[in-house]
Formats: C-alpha cells, sequence, structure tokens
C-alpha cells in the first residue's frame, strides 16, 4: 500500500513539473509587426521555436473581441511584406483554427539570414493578418503544445 501512495504522489509530482517546465518557456516567437495606417489591420509574424507542432484554437483583439476576419498563411523567407497582399482578405485564406504551426520555424532566426543575405526559399514564416473595425490594441493567440493550454498577449504600441 505505501509503494501504491508513493508512486501516486512521484506521478503528481512529474505532472506538476512537466506542466511548469513547459508553461516557462512560450513556443510562439513573434517578428515583425505591420500595423496598416489606420489601425485595423495588421500582420504578425510568428513561428514555433518548440520541439513539437502548436495548434492554433482562438484568436482575439483588444478586449477579448472576436476579429472581423484573420488569415494566416506561409511566407518565404526572402520576401518582404507587401501589404497588398498582407491585408488582402478577399483571397482565399485559411482557417486560423485549423492551422497547425511547425516546429522549427523563427522569424528572428529569418530577419537574421535575411540581414545577412543567406536567406533561402526553405526559410519560412508564418503571416498572421487580423482586420477588425476599430483599431488594434491587442492581440490573444490561444493554442495547445505538448497538450497545455497557453496563451501568448501581444501588445501593440
Amino acid at each position: 500500500m505505501k509503494r501504491i501512495i508513493v508512486s501516486v504522489l512521484l506521478l503528481i509530482i512529474l505532472v506538476v513539473a512537466y506542466v511548469v517546465l513547459i508553461k516557462q518557456k512560450s513556443p510562439i516567437e513573434t517578428g515583425r509587426i505591420v500595423p496598416s495606417d489606420n489601425g485595423k489591420e495588421i500582420a504578425i509574424e510568428i513561428g514555433n521555436i518548440g520541439l513539437s507542432d502548436i495548434h492554433l484554437y482562438k484568436i482575439l483583439i483588444n478586449n477579448e473581441e472576436v476579429p472581423k476576419r484573420t488569415k494566416i498563411r506561409v511566407g518565404v523567407g526572402f520576401q518582404e511584406y507587401d501589404s497588398s497582399k498582407v491585408f488582402d482578405f478577399e483571397k482565399q485564406h485559411t482557417k486560423v483554427q485549423s492551422i497547425v504551426l511547425k516546429p522549427d520555424i523563427s522569424p528572428k532566426n529569418l530577419i537574421k539570414k535575411q540581414y545577412q543575405g543567406t536567406a533561402s526559399a526553405k526559410d519560412k514564416v508564418y503571416e498572421l493578418s487580423i482586420l477588425h473595425n476599430k483599431k488594434i490594441n491587442r492581440i490573444t493567440i490561444k493554442y495547445r503544445y505538448l497538450g497545455v493550454s497557453f496563451e501568448r498577449v501581444i501588445r501593440i504600441a
């Protein structure tokens, strides 16, 4: 009986340690943030610097409001932002809630490679574009990583 209690306590300690260790370092990394002139549209480079897939399930803005439109696409490293493409919400786009961010995609490493002139077509970044009817001041990205829910808040200056 004593062994069972010790085993259960050890299992609880391991689970709590697992969650604490995962929560300490957010696997989502942000890169460039490009707002439109009126502030009602914004594009953000995001990536997954973790070891496993990230599953996005909700994007909220300002005071937990659902944005009017969102889109996400995979961009290649050597392209600069073209605002006519970034804020074109009429073209085909992927629903944010159905997107999985693959690991080892870092916007900061991409910017570094672009600066050094070593970026190639293999270098990818996720471009999240958001449209709303009010100015966007804060973006909340809710996602799951290794079975644990996360929330990343990005404040727009």
